[in-house]
């Protein structure tokens, strides 16, 4: 482009229907992503306009409905704004954008103090801390859910994973999908800011739901439809 942005803004040939599920409205909404899109989000809702390399141009995060960052099915960092661009970002957030940062957990993510730093200057009270579990292929679904977990989880009935890093949710966010006994540690969480809403993984198979070896594979898809198109009140 010669006007030097990086950002594509793209549409796809779709039924605008999910796979796994119906996400009605996804087709008006815009997504963006910090560097390439995520496959499984573009599966899901292939319809919706799509702003890519947002690091490189935060001026194209101003009309985004969503933002995805962060680890992409892979071990690395999770930031990577320039934290010049926090202050955008967290505007943005505040004024009703709903940001997905996936994280990873211990030894596979890149830069947990950054991500904390990310998180801090968001506003944010929770933290992703520095440890991992073996989720032996634990099934995981609403009714996981601990007492008073965000709304946005009711009723998603079943989803794997492998490996996640807890979710410190001492002094903010609200548990969206909890591990199954023994250990009840938080995979995703989400905290409103203002009139936004940030959302904090400690595992990027989430996404897709890969994880335990030859387990089945089961997707998330209804669960990000909803972070894209449900009503605000619906969200915590």
């Amino acid at each position: 482009m010669g006007d030097g942005r990086w950002f594509t803004p793209q549409r796809g040939s779709c039924s605008c229907e999910c796979c796994g599920g119906d996400c009605a409205g996804h087709e008006s909404k815009v997504i963006g992503y910090d560097r390439t899109a995520w496959a499984c989000i573009s599966q899901w809702m292939p319809c919706a306009e799509v702003r890519l390399n947002l690091k490189d141009d935060i001026s194209s995060l101003s009309g985004c409905d969503v933002l995805f960052m962060g680890c992409n099915q892979a071990c690395e960092n999770a930031i990577h704004f320039d934290s010049g661009d926090f202050a955008t970002i967290k505007s943005w957030i505040e004024a009703g954008g709903r940001c997905y940062l996936s994280g990873e957990y211990s030894g596979c993510l890149g830069d947990l103090a950054a991500l904390n730093a990310f998180l801090t200057s968001m506003g944010a009270g929770m933290q992703l801390k520095d440890d991992s579990y073996d989720a032996g292929c634990s099934l995981l679904g609403g009714r996981d859910c601990q007492e008073g977990a965000a709304n946005i989880a009711s009723g998603i009935e079943t989803t794997r994973y492998s490996l996640t890093a807890t979710i410190d949710l001492t002094y903010g966010g609200t548990s969206v999908f909890l591990r199954s006994a023994p250990n009840s540690n938080v995979i995703v969480a989400v905290e409103g800011l203002s009139s936004g809403f940030l959302f904090l993984s400690g595992d990027s198979n989430i996404v897709s739901g890969v994880g335990c070896g030859d387990c089945p594979t089961y997707d998330n898809s209804e669960f990000f439809c909803r972070i894209v198109t449900y009503d605000d009140a619906d969200i915590i």
